[in-house]
């Protein structure tokens, strides 16, 4: 991850952890814990390739630092300004990927491609936390 000196992280930003809602075709599968982690794993380091971890949701400015799984849910880390946890927290985050299947048999999830995380901009409207598209699993 490369910092400068306009992050909030290194600008007394607070720390936030924001769900990020699954897709409702998520739910229908089954996903192993260890399908998860991999995908995970694999989002976060796209996201450390990036040439800069701020970025503008909805004129806010945050740093986006990571995804995690706790408990079953998939969170959002990010560094906000204090004043901005309400309207940050206000919105609705969601994933966008695709599930890849053992076979064509089954509906048995063999992996999660995680390609990008959304924000709401309006009840029907969702826009990419990524100012610049620098994720290289499109």
């Amino acid at each position: 991850m490369k910092f400068n000196s306009q992050s909030v992280t290194l600008n007394r930003g607070v720390n936030l952890k924001v769900d990020v809602v699954l897709p409702p075709i998520l739910e229908t599968y089954v996903i192993p814990e260890e399908v998860w982690s991999v995908s995970i794993d694999e989002f976060n380091k796209e996201l450390d390739q990036r040439s800069q971890v701020s970025e503008i949701i909805k004129g806010i400015k945050v740093d986006v630092l990571r995804i995690h799984r706790s408990m079953g849910n998939v969170l959002l880390w990010m560094m906000v300004k204090e004043h901005d946890i309400d309207m940050i927290n206000a919105l609705t985050f969601t994933l966008r990927g695709k599930v890849v299947f053992e076979d064509d048999k089954t509906n048995k999830v063999e992996r999660v491609l995680i390609k990008d995380l959304l924000y709401s901009v309006s009840d029907t409207e969702t826009k990419s936390i990524f100012k610049k598209k620098e994720l290289t699993n499109s």
